[in-house]
């Protein structure tokens, strides 16, 4: 709460907490502070303790105080060792107003004798029967233009919008001889302003709710004789909504939801063995269906593979020449060479009645693109 470090006079603002069925009764709870500074009036030297709070729409106030009645004292008098006995202080009277947005809702009185407090302010009566609590309420903001409702230009009233103020006069108090009669009072709760007023963060207003009866009031009543028409100890609120106070970095933003936990790193991809390629992976793209050679049997091993090749003694020694021009020329005998199931069979050519040499087997250039499961020879002719 602000305190005054001279007096010790303090001042809160309590919001109403939401009642309930299994709290029927009223509750308040503190405004939380932030910014809390003292100041001193140019003028007088009177200090001022100011702190901003945050407002909330709808939400019912009350004004707390506790002066002790030595505090004008303690602040205006030089203490010196005669005066810090506490019977050399004087006791007074004092009268708290309180203002919302600029405009004055009441004045407290208290009487010397009475103890210094906490006291506290909840609303004003506007009637015999009928009082209005201290309410914070959104803003009514128009368009000067289009707007049929009158429009407040006070400029006191626009330059102290999101404030609550409390002053502490020094004074006298007496017995209160005629009742005065009652007035409405008009807060900014019940005006209109322009969109075009440079308020940061307007958005809400204080004043007063609306009327509810009650029972007569007892208390007594006192006229107020000024001492001093400068107050001698203020208390400032500055109110500003929560979005407000988080966008100028008055209050922490509100914490995020938990980032997820990063997932464990992923094991790496077990490689599946190669398959052997399907009968119609083994056909060329392009090709002709006329030049392409079904084979139903599967590839075959490289041991089967050796043990199908000729035998070098089944072959003749005798060295083979090579090929002319005239030779690679010539057309095979069966075009696309023998497909007989002999494996060891020896191969003749065509010329191998006249007693021609056996040829080292060849394969013809139309199966060059095709796998075959067995090898096929092919007679050469010289």
């Amino acid at each position: 709460m602000p305190t005054n470090a001279v007096s010790g006079a303090s001042c809160t603002i309590d919001l109403l907490n939401p009642t309930s069925p299994s709290t029927p009764s009223e509750t308040w709870t503190t405004c939380t502070e932030y910014e809390y500074e003292t100041t001193h009036d140019s003028l007088t030297g009177a200090p001022t303790e100011t702190v901003t709070i945050e407002s909330k729409q709808s939400c019912r106030f009350k004004v707390t105080y506790c002066i002790h009645p030595t505090a004008c004292d303690l602040l205006k008098t030089k203490i010196n060792t005669r005066q810090k006995a506490q019977g050399s202080l004087r006791v007074n009277d004092y009268a708290v107003q309180v203002l919302l947005d600029g405009v004055s809702i009441v004045t407290s009185n208290q009487l010397r004798s009475r103890k210094p407090g906490p006291h506290g302010v909840v609303g004003i009566c506007d009637g015999k029967n009928t009082y209005r609590d201290l309410q914070f309420a959104p803003a009514n903001l128009v368009d000067p233009d289009d707007s049929t409702k009158q429009i407040c230009e006070d400029e006191s009233i626009i330059s102290s919008l999101g404030t609550i103020e409390v002053r502490v006069f020094k004074c006298r108090l007496g017995r209160q001889k005629k009742i005065p009669a009652y007035k409405t009072t008009a807060t900014t709760n019940d005006m209109s302003f322009s969109e075009n007023i440079k308020k940061t963060g307007l958005s809400t207003t204080a004043g007063l709710g609306k009327s509810n009866t009650k029972q007569p009031s007892q208390k007594l009543r006192y006229d107020v004789t000024p001492s001093d028409p400068h107050p001698f100890l203020q208390f400032i609120f500055r109110y500003k909504p929560r979005p407000v106070l988080i966008a100028e970095g008055v209050i922490p933003p509100p914490d995020g939801p938990a980032e997820p936990l990063a997932d464990p790193p992923a094991a790496p991809p077990v490689e599946q063995p190669a398959e052997p390629p399907t009968e119609g992976a083994r056909i060329p793209k392009g090709s002709d269906s006329q030049n392409i050679i079904n084979i139903d049997s599967d590839s075959e091993s490289e041991k089967e593979k050796e043990d199908t090749k000729p035998q070098k003694d089944e072959l003749d020694e005798k060295p083979v020449k090579k090929e002319g021009p005239e030779d690679q020329m010539k057309p095979e005998v069966n075009g696309a060479g023998c497909c007989c199931e002999c494996q060891k069979r020896t191969i003749k050519d065509e010329g191998s009645e006249s007693g021609s040499p056996h040829k080292r087997p060849r394969v013809s250039s139309d199966t060059q693109d095709v796998k075959p499961s067995k090898p096929v020879f092919i007679d050469l002719t010289l």
